[in-house]
């Protein structure tokens, strides 16, 4: 019971220094959060030890406190109910936070302000509970000046600002826009639950955090006022205060009826509401007048007009009145805008609010531009030759500043045109004109005069053209052919070529009646100068009806014939009496054949590669052929030869690497080429066997080894007439032999060994190691090493495998090489002479003499019986 009574003691004391603590020291509330300020005030320092020790405590709580998912973290201390706090508070003035440059204020209610940050909603400060554990609390904020208002701090997490400049900005941002706009219209900028919804809602959609708990959490964001401020922060949907004046540049068309000029409608255009815009008539001369939609007028010099944005407007005035106007509509329609207030030099919070920029709308530029009117123009096409006039021909051109486009009818002539003012230049020119005629460019230029019909007649000349064309000759390039090894042939200008031109047909008029040279008739003869140009001399007239006929008459000696070419010249848009034609580019051709050139191994003609590098001789033997002579090389595809007509010699020089040639191939050709045939040639070669010598001994080129020791020994193998560029393996076996009287009468493998190789040149040496193990040979042996080369599919390609060979074999101190017998011996056991046997060789005798003496056995028994028979007999 002490205990507790000592308690309550203690917190009503406690209460009690804090209540005097504030009203001693004037907190420092950090604006929109309920951090503490770091802001001590040095004026007044509240001297007690007890005051120091329970702020202390309390800033120690408050920074051990953890946050707990969206629970703001707040600790609540529950003071005795009482009014004096209250009745305290209010008592409190306004503070200032900080001032513009315009001297607007920025402040807050020091009511609202917490004696302690912990004590919460008693304080007056506009707190809403999101959940039973999540709430946000901020003071009420506002501006006093210019821009009076209600104002929301972003940043929270930021430092109140204390007697900071702040600088005033439009706050570039359609989201933060959309929400204070929908804010305002609600009626939610009053100092209520609804002002924190605008805050949280604010922070969240730029990403800011509240004591650092992510206001974006649902618990904020699916509240109602909250989710539907963010999502118009998505729409966008806000007004934006636009006023425009749709077609606002326009020029006066004319009425007939009413003889007079007019505009089209000048279109208001706004999402405002209750906007109007002025109409400035004392801009316009007194001839002008203004007409609404709704049936009023307004006469020029009549003063301002106010008129609402949905009304349109257009200006009219008489025939004869000419003028440019350009006015400007000043409008009652102000921009909104959010507003943002940045400190000067500070790390602290700003704050945003609705706004409007200063000055209303005003549309600059409005034009209206007149013309005084009445005279007409009518223009009409004539045939030069024949003087008749002609249809569908285009005029194009301007009368003042509109442009216009006039087309001859049946009648020859246009449309009369428009009635335009006295004095109005028009420029005219042709554009389209029916085939066969060319296009008149010379502008036809002049002025309108006021009550006449001005008429202008324009003729036409019929389309002609010259023909123009080349003619070259193919020449055999002996020097070309000799430095790349295959035929070369060049075009070169031919001089003197003689063609001549007669029409096929009749030549008519465009009309296609009118014959104008009947056909058959020789029209022109033309000669090639040193350029090998020609030209024709006379014009041709022109269109597809007109055919003509060009022809050579004097083709070279061993040129093939030239053949006629039959051509006329199609009409096209041109804008020339004469015009040049070209024919293009005429060629004498040699007479030529073709021979497919193949290089085949004898032992496979059917393969689609052909052997390289071969090299093959050409030699023209006719008078026509005598400057061929080359040498080309064969290729894996076929060489293709184009070749004068005429005999030729093919002999081939120089064979490839690895081949000779063919038992069946003699070793030259003669060929006859026939113009445009094509011959084909399989030249075949024969495969030069690879060989294989080698150099067996000890790595130190000893011939001789003590088998009871380990003996290091190398094969040097030596490659003659290689297979450049074929892959292979060599396979090696070193084989142990044992001889007696010149023969072989044991061998046993005992190293092998395989080397893939690829030579590159026709004579390569390589060697092959091994290492002999100690009584691996025996007394006696030889060692000999054997070579054989196969390609990828393991068909041999050369092999050294001769047993006698002393260069390939290594011999022990008793073993000796004999020479190879001239004809195969089968391996036999002879008495050796002079020597003792050895072990091996006694047992061998043994057996053999065993053997000799059964077999006399049998034949004596047999030779015994069978006198036995004959006597019986």
């Amino acid at each position: 019971m002490k205990i507790s009574k000592s308690f309550s003691k203690c917190r009503t004391i406690l209460a009690t220094a804090i209540v005097l603590g504030q009203v001693a020291v004037t907190p420092i509330q950090v604006l929109a959060t309920e951090n503490v300020s770091k802001t001590i005030d040095t004026e007044v320092k509240e001297s007690t030890e007890e005051g120091s020790v329970a702020t202390e405590t309390t800033e120690s709580i408050e920074a051990s406190e953890p946050i707990q998912e969206s629970k703001i973290p707040e600790v609540n201390f529950t003071l005795p109910a009482s009014s004096a706090i209250d009745n305290f508070l209010a008592s409190q003035p306004l503070i200032s936070s900080g001032l513009t440059a315009d001297g607007e204020q920025i402040v807050f209610n020091q009511r609202m302000q917490s004696l302690l940050r912990e004590i919460g909603n008693s304080t007056g400060k506009l707190t809403k509970y999101y959940s039973s554990t999540a709430y946000i609390s901020t003071p009420y904020i506002d501006v006093v000046g210019g821009e009076t208002g209600a104002v929301w701090c972003v940043k929270p997490d930021k430092p109140f600002p204390v007697n900071v400049e702040y600088a005033k900005g439009v706050y570039h941002d359609e989201g933060v826009y959309n929400i204070l706009y929908y804010a305002l219209q609600r009626g939610w900028d009053q100092p209520n639950e609804n002002y924190v919804d605008v805050f949280v809602a604010l922070n969240a959609y730029l990403g800011h955090t509240y004591q650092g708990v992510d206001l974006n959490l649902p618990v904020f964001t699916s509240d109602a006022n909250v989710s539907f401020l963010l999502q118009k922060a998505r729409d966008k949907d806000a007004p934006s205060g636009k006023f425009t004046i749709k077609n606002k540049v326009q020029t006066a068309d004319f009425d007939q009826k009413t003889k007079r000029q007019f505009t089209n409608w000048y279109t208001p255009e706004t999402d405002g509401h209750d906007i109007t815009y002025d109409i400035p008539t004392n801009d316009f001369d007194k001839e002008v007048t203004v007409e609404l939609d709704n049936g009023q007028t307004f006469s020029g010099k009549s003063g301002t007009k106010t008129i609402p944005s949905n009304v349109k407007f257009r200006l009219t005035a008489p025939a004869n009145y000419a003028k440019k106007l350009n006015f400007a509509i000043n409008t009652n329609q102000r921009t909104p805008a959010a507003l943002i207030f940045d400190p000067i030099n500070a790390d602290v919070q700003s704050v945003v609010k609705a706004g409007w920029l200063r000055d209303p709308i005003k549309v600059e530029n409005v034009q209206g531009t007149f013309f005084a009117r009445e005279g007409q123009l009518q223009i009409g096409k004539q045939d030069k030759v024949t003087g008749q006039m002609v249809a569908n021909t285009t005029f194009e051109g301007t009368i003042g500043t509109d442009k216009v486009t006039f087309t001859t009818g049946a009648d020859g002539w246009a449309p009369i045109s428009e009635k335009y003012i006295d004095s109005t230049p028009y420029s005219l020119v042709e554009t389209a004109v029916p085939e066969g005629y060319t296009r008149d460019q010379t502008p036809i230029t002049g002025t309108i005069k006021a009550g006449e019909t001005t008429k202008i007649t324009q003729q036409n000349n019929h389309q002609n053209a010259v023909v123009t064309f080349e003619k070259e000759k193919e020449v055999f390039d002996a020097k070309e052919t000799t430095l790349k090894g295959t035929p070369v042939y060049k075009d070169i200008p031919l001089e003197g070529a003689e063609f001549t031109n007669k029409n096929n047909n009749d030549t008519t008029a465009p009309d296609q009646e009118t014959v104008l040279t009947p056909a058959g008739e020789y029209l022109d003869t033309m000669l090639t100068d040193v350029e090998g140009k020609g030209k024709s001399t006379i014009p041709f007239v022109n269109g597809e009806q007109n055919e003509y006929i060009f022809d050579e008459i004097n083709e070279p000696e061993n040129y093939r014939q030239f053949e006629p070419v039959t051509f006329n010249v199609p009409y096209e848009v041109s804008t020339v009496d004469v015009a040049t034609y070209d024919l293009g580019i005429f060629k004498n051709e040699l007479k030529t054949g073709e021979i497919d050139f193949n290089k085949k191994s004898d032992l496979d003609l059917s393969s689609l590669l052909n052997i390289t590098g071969a090299k093959i001789h050409v030699e023209g033997l006719s008078e026509n052929t005598k400057d061929v002579n080359f040498t080309f090389t064969t290729s894996a595809e076929t060489n293709k030869l184009k070749l004068k007509e005429g005999q030729y010699r093919f002999s081939e020089v120089e064979y490839p690497d690895g081949w000779t040639i063919s038992p069946n191939q003699p070793h030259s050709m003669i060929v006859e080429v026939k113009d445009k045939t094509n011959s084909t040639i399989n030249w075949e070669n024969t495969k030069i066997p690879m060989k294989i010598t080698t150099l067996f001994a000890t790595v130190d080129g000893k011939k001789v080894i003590d088998p009871t020791k380990d003996n290091k020994l190398e094969d040097t193998v030596k490659v003659t007439d290689a297979w450049v560029n074929t892959p292979m393996t060599f396979y090696t076996e070193f084989v142990a032999v044992k001889y007696n009287n010149g023969v072989i009468i044991n061998q046993r493998v005992v190293g092998t060994d395989e080397t893939e190789k690829t030579f590159k040149e026709k004579s390569e040496t390589f060697k092959v190691p091994l290492d002999l193990k100690k009584d691996t040979l025996k007394e006696g042996e030889a060692l000999v090493a054997t070579h054989v080369a196969k390609d990828k599919d393991g068909k041999v390609i050369a092999e050294e495998t001769d047993l006698y060979n002393k260069d390939q074999t290594v011999v022990t101190e008793t073993a000796k090489v004999p020479e190879k017998p001239k004809t195969p011996v089968t391996p036999s056991t002879p008495t050796k002479t002079g020597t003792l046997p050895s072990m091996g060789e006694t047992i061998q005798s043994t057996f053999m003499m065993i053997g000799f003496a059964i077999a006399a056995l049998v034949g004596f028994l047999f030779v015994f019986k069978k006198a036995e028979t004959d006597e019986v007999a």
